[in-house]
């Protein structure tokens, strides 16, 4: 149950879970929050490496989240740190867990510059097979 005293401060936590507001019917969640295949799949690899019960608290998890977002925003793919947070819940991540990916990546996306991708191993084959399971 949330009780927003904003009206709109909720908007995305009822979208996230499909709640149901009082005196309205049930929103079903949207089916994709990223549109982004190519986004998309660097994510589901990062859930597939990381450990969930950690999340990015782990530093080599953390720097593996870093490495992928790092490869993307220097790739050209647009800002998707609005909807990761609840990709992320969606996939299986705590909620406090996708908060920090979140905010991982805000902190890349308000980068002036993109990022270097020098000392990540094989950012371009990454890529390359993002783009093929796409």
């Amino acid at each position: 149950m949330a009780v927003p005293d904003i009206p709109g401060q909720a908007d995305s936590w009822v979208a996230r879970w499909g709640a149901i507001v009082h005196g309205q019917a049930q929103q079903t969640p949207p089916p994709t929050l990223i549109d982004d295949p190519v986004f998309v799949r660097a994510l589901e690899t990062l859930t597939s490496v990381i450990n969930l019960l950690t999340g990015l608290g782990h530093p080599r998890d953390k720097a593996m989240a870093n490495e992928i977002l790092r490869i993307l925003r220097t790739k050209g793919h647009s800002d998707q740190s609005a909807n990761i947070k609840s990709w992320a819940i969606r996939r299986g991540w705590r909620p406090e867990d996708a908060a920090d990916l979140e905010a991982l990546a805000r902190k890349i996306w308000a980068l002036r510059a993109k990022p270097s991708l020098s000392g990540i191993h094989d950012p371009a084959g990454r890529y390359q097979r993002w783009q093929a399971d796409s």
